[in-house]
């Protein structure tokens, strides 16, 4: 590797001697010169064609870590496992020495990984896109939940990053108004089924202290427990208050 970035940057300083030539026949250039064709100088770019290469490659190897991943879950484990090992560990350690300065290798590399976690984010919110239909909607709340976490857990490798922060709102709103309308459907008919049940037909049960009642307040309490236990289990507390409210 080091022996090949020292030919790129042979190459590179070929390719800027010639533009500079241009640029010194260009200046020099009289009336009767101009009129004849342009000399054409071949740049070779080698530089950038590795570091597209690069980025070609980090997009292979993301794909390739979510590739037979069902859920969240296994994504998001498989995603920290690849930064931790990649962005954390072998980059600084490994690759950077054999980099000149120049490349600033370093960010190079963290900004293609990135990109490739801001691409995913992106599908994922997409409604056009595979991911946003084959995801159950409790299932991202899990994403927001490691968004949160990124900065913090990607602070020793990148300065800034990237700012989810629009995009976890995104999740949280589309999850909240699919339950509320999934909620205001559930108990509309416990309350129909309930109301429009013959006297004879109601099965009644009697509480500890004898009191008779239906099966309604049994099936809606039970809704809103099973709905509570989701929103408590995300850890996200602007799902809770929303969802609580709601409840």
């Amino acid at each position: 590797m080091v022996r090949i970035l020292r030919i790129i940057e042979h190459e590179e300083e070929f390719d800027e001697q010639k533009q500079r030539e241009k640029q010194l026949e260009e200046l020099s250039e009289t009336t009767e010169t101009k009129s004849r064709s342009p000399k054409e100088i071949r740049i070779r770019g080698y530089k950038k064609k590795l570091l597209d290469s690069i980025a070609a490659k980090t997009n292979d190897v993301f794909e390739e870590t979510l590739q037979d991943k069902g859920s969240v879950k296994e994504m998001l484990d498989a995603i920290t496992e690849l930064f931790e090992d990649h962005v954390l560990d072998k980059i600084p350690n490994y690759v950077e020495p054999c980099f000149p300065p120049t490349y600033d290798i370093v960010n190079y590399y963290n900004s293609c990984y990135e990109n490739q976690l801001v691409k995913f984010v992106q599908d994922m919110l997409d409604k056009r896109h595979k991911l946003y239909a084959d995801i159950p909607m409790a299932e991202k709340l899990r994403l927001v939940k490691w968004l949160n976490e990124y900065p913090e857990f990607i602070e020793d490798a990148i300065e800034k990053p990237h700012n989810f922060s629009k995009d976890c709102e995104i999740i949280v709103g589309e999850y909240v108004a699919a339950r509320t309308t999934k909620m205001i459907e559930i108990v509309s008919n416990i309350a129909n089924q309930d109301c429009n049940m013959k006297p004879n037909d109601i099965q009644l049960n009697r509480s500890a202290k004898g009191y008779p009642y239906t099966p309604a307040p049994v099936d809606l309490f039970s809704v809103l427990n099973i709905h509570i236990d989701e929103v408590v289990r995300s850890g996200i507390k602007n799902v809770s208050c929303s969802k609580l409210y709601l409840c």
